[in-house]
């Protein structure tokens, strides 16, 4: 990672398919995870699958767009129960690695969708699916 914390390694993109499998697994036995589950379903409904890659870091989503550029890459990071990032109960941390717009937020998990959205709009400009 560079002084921002943005992906300095290769990023394995993983099929959203894939992503979706391991986070319902791991919600169905930890529903802590939940938010997760409920953000990279969001992220496949809405067809932006085609335009961020996503990857894992341990249980930590992280997504880019692609096509993935080279290190460092400005992601969107949103940080599980165990990251090595403190996550209290309760709550999800989302991250922004860029020269643009740095930064994080903290929120209820019941807004973690819409906070994940609001950070991939910021960063990479990619709109939240309507809720028409």
């Amino acid at each position: 990672m560079n002084r921002l914390g943005a992906w300095t390694g290769d990023f394995h993109d993983v099929p959203w398919i894939e992503v979706a499998r391991f986070y319902r697994r791991l919600s169905d036995r930890h529903p802590h995870f939940q938010h997760l589950t409920d953000i990279v379903d969001c992220v496949v409904r809405s067809g932006h699958d085609q335009d961020l890659a996503a990857t894992m870091s341990m249980h930590d989503l992280i997504v880019t767009t692609r096509p993935v550029s080279e290190a460092p890459i400005e992601e969107v990071v949103v940080r599980a129960p165990g990251s090595l990032v403190s996550v209290a109960d309760g709550t999800v941390v989302v991250e922004c690695f860029s020269d643009v717009h740095p930064g994080h937020i903290i929120g209820l998990v019941g807004a973690a969708v819409p906070l994940f959205w609001q950070s991939v709009a910021t960063v990479f400009g990619i709109m939240p699916p309507s809720t028409d």
